[in-house]
């Protein structure tokens, strides 16, 4: 975590000192490296502190980002980023350019340039995390046509491991669809189910998280429900190690499943909720389940809101899961407490009632 350690000469109404920024910055740094990150410091001018400052005396300080301005070098550790320039064109506006290395003792950014080797899962149905790597992208000629399927290549892509996976965690973006429409994605050793995993409108690019079995081919299918093409993008960030899920965490990867669908006269009405039974459904077990993955749509909102999922027999938080604009679907994947009774509540945060859908696709044991 990085503080930006620049123009500070004055706090905006009466001149700093020296010590006092020292202090000030010892202190944060200290309650960073307490909360479990590491703590940085972005050297900008101006400046009040000296190079000898930063040397030596913000020993709570581990890494540090230098500004193009040079200001105050801190040249004893050196730097794990540093800005080359500033305001390069780019894109029609500017940017500032930072590339990352290692300091002079070693030290390097993780995803920044510098991934290390990430700790594989030892526990079946435990995540093995990824830096994200695009899998897939159809944009130049490749775009999935009306209607149309295809397979993707899952197993030894972008870092997922070629055998013991069960799962993968990807992010799938719909982009420039010429008509509106929904994806659906699935184990290609399976048949297609009902269920979406994300719903676009003509025009729009839009990604959902989704995690999907992996088929003992390899590989997982995505259909295109619409009677337009779609280009589509992938990128997968983590995978889930194969075997029975009954370590407490782990994940039971689902083939979709629709458990719920308001449409034909059942729709959530304007700032109500509804319970949803999810244990013993859609391949849920019946007991030791502590949460489950589900991906919730929004189908026909009649006015602006959002949907909240939580668990049953507890109150309604303050917060949202999903949020959606007037006459437009929209989906996004959720990750919910059971309740006691193996429910999950669903409230419409909107003024008028709207159509949801509800397709499980994990369970997390506990």
């Amino acid at each position: 975590m990085f503080l930006n350690l620049e123009d500070n000469l004055s706090d905006g109404a009466s001149p700093t000192t020296r010590a006092g920024i020292i202090q000030w910055v010892q202190n944060w740094a200290a309650v960073v490296k307490a909360a479990g990150y590491t703590p940085g410091v972005y050297v900008g001018n101006p400046q009040i502190l000296s190079a000898d400052d930063l040397t030596s005396a913000l020993t709570n300080v581990s890494v540090f980002w230098r500004s193009a301005s040079g200001s105050a070098p801190q040249s004893a550790r050196g730097y794990v980023l540093r800005q080359p320039n500033i305001s390069a064109a780019a894109c029609g506006t500017t940017i500032d350019i930072d590339t990352s290395g290692s300091d002079n003792l070693g030290a390097g950014l993780v995803g920044a340039g510098f991934p290390r080797g990430l700790t594989g899962p030892a526990t079946a149905g435990a995540l093995g995390p990824l830096t994200p790597a695009r899998i897939l992208d159809t944009r130049g000629g490749g775009a999935l046509g009306a209607i149309g399927t295809t397979s993707v290549q899952i197993l030894g892509a972008g870092g997922v491991p070629t055998t013991g996976v069960s799962a993968v965690a990807i992010n799938v973006t719909a982009v420039n669809p010429t008509a509106g429409g929904y994806l659906t994605v699935w184990p290609s050793s399976r048949d297609q189910p009902y269920a979406s995993n994300l719903n676009f409108a003509a025009g729009q690019t839009v990604p959902n998280l989704v995690v999907v079995p992996v088929g003992t081919d390899g590989k997982i299918k995505i259909f295109n429900g619409s009677s337009g093409a779609v280009d589509l993008l992938i990128d997968v960030a983590g995978y889930y190690l194969d075997g029975n899920p009954t370590a407490a965490g782990t994940l039971g990867p689902l083939t979709p499943a629709r458990i719920l669908d308001t449409r034909g006269g059942g729709a959530l009405g304007g700032g109500t909720a509804r319970a949803l039974k999810v244990t013993g459904r859609g391949g849920v077990p019946a007991s030791g389940v502590s949460a489950v993955m589900v991906n919730v749509t929004a189908v026909s909102p009649m006015a602006d809101g959002f949907v909240t999922a939580w668990p049953s027999g507890t109150n309604l938080p303050t917060a949202s899961n999903l949020n959606f604009v007037h006459s437009r679907d929209v989906a996004n994947l959720a990750i919910v407490p059971v309740g006691a009774d193996g429910k999950l509540m669903l409230f419409n945060g909107s003024t008028a009632p709207v159509e949801l859908l509800a397709d499980v696709v994990g369970y997390i044991a506990g």
